[in-house]
This record gives structure tokens, sequence and C-alpha cells, in this order.
């Protein structure tokens, strides 16, 4: 079992016996995060996030899903992730406020598929 499913299956197991419960899954996308942090291409980043929601969402109906530093991802990364995980399920979504994003088409497109 990959790393990241292990990390999720241990929160859906502390929710077996809840009659409720959200799993939160998140990763880094902003460069800086990616190549320093995680070691991986947004690609590689953007196929994670997917699996991770897919994973969680076999499991739990409640998925939250957040950019790790958001704030200084390229927003149609940002977007293209938003957009993979809401389609795989992940019915609550943060995603950072800032000036940089703010009432762009980016956003506009995150509002779209959340939609």
């Amino acid at each position: 079992m990959p790393r990241n499913d292990r990390d999720i299956q241990r929160g859906i197991d502390a929710l077996k016996n809840a009659k409720s419960g959200r799993i939160h899954i998140f990763i880094a996308t902003s460069e800086l995060h990616m190549e320093k942090k995680l070691r991986m291409t947004p690609e590689q980043v953007l196929e994670q996030a997917t699996l991770s929601v897919r994973f969680a969402r076999k499991h739990r109906d409640d998925i939250e899903f957040s950019p790790e530093d958001g704030s200084r991802s390229d927003p149609d990364f940002l977007c293209r992730v938003l957009e993979a995980v809401i389609k795989e399920g992940a019915s609550t979504h943060q995603h950072p406020r800032h000036s940089r994003l703010r009432g762009t088409r980016a956003v506009r497109r995150v509002h779209q598929a959340a939609a």
C-alpha cells in the first residue's frame, strides 16, 4: 500500500465506528513545495491528489481537499488540481483567498467546477 494510502487508511480506521466523519486530503501545489518538499512534478502531484481522493471516497462520502501552499501556486495548475479532486468526489475544498487569485478566471473556473 503506498504511503499516502496508509495515511488515509489510518483516518478511515479512526472513523470506522463513527456515524459521520470527514477525511481531509491535502498536498502541496506550489512550484517551490512540489520541487523541494515533495520532489514531484506537477503531473505527479495532480495524479497523487486524484488517487488520494478516489481512495478516500471509496470509504467515506465526506472528503475535503486542500492545496497546501495554494496561495503561491500557479492559478491554472491549482484549478486543474481542484477540478480533478472535485470530479473524484471531494465535496469540500479549500482554496486560497490571495490577491493574486481574487477575481481571476482561475477562481471562476474553480467555482464553476464545484457547482
